[in-house]
């Protein structure tokens, strides 16, 4: 997808970075770069951005690791503007390489529309009392650290219904985004974010033989728990769930809209690469 339009199209941004001495510099040169070609802008440090920006705009700069974006999908999970990532942080596999010494470059050819998008699902996640919504995964994780707890979970796709129960640590929730984070960690599948599934991953299962499951994005999952747990929400401690309950999580279809200037990526390769041993000497 292209957009055309110029500075017609984009006429308010938020720069949004991590407070680091690289990415104060970065968010300098981007907000020079957005008001020279007659953009309002307005600048917000990671975590404060969960506080101050509510105003719809047209363009989201994120400056920084994953857990940046993680942060803009929160406050956006329903009319999310485009977002433009700028790597800064150590770990970046939702962005692409960018000459960061050539922003000037950059901006322009968003202003000019010479961009693709990528579109991420999102997951939306309801508990007894709240809503939420994920674009890397939803954890249910026991607080009685050592002591396996049992989980029933019910999925209902286009295709089938299946209810199956195991005790472990947790259970992981994840999209096609997700699938490089938690996820990968815990023995799930990587997938390359143009596959539109879920991944329901356990947490250390006792049973030998549950193994993690991909179900398709028209799919709705039930988990019951059967101790107390805590709900994180991409890697946020959102709630503790209380023995018995249960949340539902189905996708959202209202994508989270990343721009990206080289079109296609190896997201395989860039995320093993991230994730090799390194040995210090």
């Amino acid at each position: 997808m292209a957009l055309h339009g110029g500075n017609d199209y984009f006429r308010k941004a938020y720069i949004v970075y991590r407070p680091s001495e690289k990415c104060i510099e970065l968010a300098k040169n981007v907000r020079r770069a957005l008001i020279s070609r007659g953009i309002k802008v307005d600048t917000f440090w990671v975590d404060d951005i969960i506080r101050g920006a509510r105003e719809y705009v047209d363009l989201i700069v994120g400056i920084g690791g994953d857990g940046t974006l993680l942060k803009i999908s929160r406050v956006y999970p329903e009319n999310t503007p485009l977002i433009l990532p700028i790597p800064c942080g150590r770990r970046t596999i939702l962005y692409e390489d960018i000459d960061l010494d050539d922003i000037d470059n950059v901006i322009d050819r968003v202003v000019n529309g010479d961009f693709v998008l990528e579109d991420y699902d999102r997951l939306h996640i309801l508990s007894l009392h709240n809503s939420y919504y994920a674009l890397n995964e939803a954890a249910l994780v026991s607080i009685d650290h050592g002591r396996v707890v049992r989980f029933e979970i019910e999925m209902t796709t286009p295709g089938m219904r299946s209810h199956l129960f195991f005790y472990g640590d947790g259970v992981i929730v994840s999209t096609s985004a997700g699938s490089a984070a938690y996820n990968l960690s815990v023995g799930g599948s990587l997938l390359e974010y143009s596959v539109s599934g879920i991944s329901i991953a356990p947490l250390n299962p006792m049973e030998l033989n549950i193994k993690p499951i991909i179900v398709p994005r028209l799919s709705k999952i039930i988990i019951r728990t059967h101790g107390d747990t805590d709900l994180y929400i991409d890697g946020e401690n959102m709630e503790t769930l209380e023995k018995g309950s249960h949340i539902s999580i189905e996708m959202d279809f209202r994508s989270f809209r990343i721009i990206r200037l080289s079109g296609r990526r190896d997201v395989a390769k860039k995320v093993f690469d991230r994730r090799r041993l390194f040995f210090v000497k």
